[in-house]
């Protein structure tokens, strides 16, 4: 061999492994950016969902709401007798209403035992995909000038 294919030999070695090299450093940059790329659309879907979330209560808390005020309008103008269920939807929210006249409400789905009060329990649940609401209102209706006063709004742990 001459110093010349020696030489030459050398050479394309050299350009070999710089090449070898330069594919593997590229391979890890490239992972490396693509984890840090998969990182950020993580973070931004996990707080676009947290966003969601939010909204979703705020509108099943105003459904509840929404609710009881249904439930005061049907109670100024007369509307029920002794103990009455209703279902309502509001902006597609379903509420479940329950409403207790002169009764005293112990939980589930029916009213308690009978009292001597003019008083009234309402029983407000939204439910919209997994956020729920309860809310319980105790409302006086003076029994001589038929004034409806609230006396209370309580949120209820909704199981």
């Amino acid at each position: 061999m001459s110093l010349l294919e020696v030489v030459k030999v050398n050479f394309l070695d050299k350009k070999n492994q710089s090449g070898a090299l330069a594919v593997s450093s590229i391979l890890i940059v490239g992972m490396v950016v693509f984890e840090i790329a998969l990182a950020a659309l993580l973070i931004s879907y996990l707080a676009s969902q947290g966003g969601l979330g939010v909204r979703i209560l705020n509108l099943v808390n105003f459904a509840a709401f929404s609710g009881i005020n249904d439930a005061l309008r049907r109670i100024i103008h007369n509307d029920f007798s002794s103990s009455t269920s209703y279902n309502l939807n509001i902006s597609s929210i379903p509420v479940q209403i329950t409403v207790c006249k002169n009764l005293t409400y112990l939980g589930g789905t029916s009213c308690g035992t009978p009292s001597l009060t003019d008083r009234y329990e309402v029983v407000s649940l939204a439910t919209f995909l997994n956020k729920n609401k309860k809310y319980k209102a105790r409302v006086y209706l003076h029994p001589l000038s038929g004034q409806v006063i609230l006396e209370s709004i309580e949120e209820i742990t909704a199981q």
